[in-house]
């Protein structure tokens, strides 16, 4: 019997505006072997797609975005294999961080 492959995992990104309304979101297949590349490498991704599709003015900066999922904030230098679910599936939330002023 042959050998099963393994399964891809699924990165989900949404780009969430200040009243939670969705502007853009994409689904990424990660083979197992990516599995060790940082969660930042995909929001840059995921920047760089978005910034190719939307007006000059709604453009965003990949560094300036805060990724959180149901559990709350996430740490882009975190591998995605070690954020995926059970279902291998990681879905973040991307929206533009606060910067607050002192």
């Amino acid at each position: 019997m042959p050998a099963v492959p393994p399964k891809k995992a699924s990165v989900i990104l949404r780009l969430l505006d200040a009243t939670d309304k969705e502007l853009h979101a994409i689904k990424l297949e990660v083979a197992p072997s990516k599995l060790a590349t940082p969660l930042q490498t995909y929001v840059e991704r995921f920047a760089r797609h978005y910034n190719r599709r939307c007006a000059p003015e709604d453009r965003v900066d990949a560094a300036a975005l805060a990724a959180a999922d149901a559990e709350g904030e996430l740490d882009a230098a975190v591998p995605v294999g070690n954020l995926v679910d059970a279902q291998k599936t990681l879905r973040v939330v991307l929206r533009k961080a606060v910067v607050e002023e002192a």
